[in-house]
């Protein structure tokens, strides 16, 4: 979840910032960086999902057999795509291939361990933590109202 706040709030702060740091003509960036979001968003939760596939699951093959499928389904996306979308396509077909990966990761994750796919969304315990953490942040940061 904190991977996903982390890439919408990258999104528009490269819109913002990345004129201000290194001035013109980086204007295709922010496109890049939101097709590239989600592709990230996938990643980070795979690292602590393929440490449980790997360690906890006794299941290491399987981990290397994803990534073997994202790794060909980045190279296949990226020759189909670039070809007609350029940096965009390339974009395009990592975040694709990180989904796709992540998904297969996340099945994995539910079989193994017998929880349903609804663990990975927060419930309102952990939505008042979020908040709380966030509040607390500001606070840290003298953001705070």
């Amino acid at each position: 979840l904190l991977a996903l706040v982390g890439a919408a709030v990258l999104v528009p702060a490269s819109v913002v910032g990345l004129p201000l740091v290194v001035g013109d003509g980086y204007e295709d960036v922010p496109l890049l960086v939101a097709l590239l979001a989600p592709g990230m968003a996938f990643k980070a939760a795979l690292i602590v999902l393929n440490t449980f596939v790997s360690v906890q699951a006794g299941r290491p093959g399987t981990v290397t057999l994803i990534a073997l499928l994202g790794t060909a389904l980045t190279v296949v996306a990226t020759f189909a795509l670039v070809p007609i979308a350029d940096a965009e396509g390339a974009a395009i077909a990592s975040s694709v291939a990180a989904a796709v990966a992540g998904l297969a990761t996340f099945r994995v994750f539910s079989r193994e361990s017998g929880e349903p796919a609804r663990v990975f969304w927060p419930g309102p315990a952990e939505v008042r933590d979020y908040l709380a953490l966030g509040r607390a942040l500001r606070r840290r940061l003298g953001l705070a109202r």
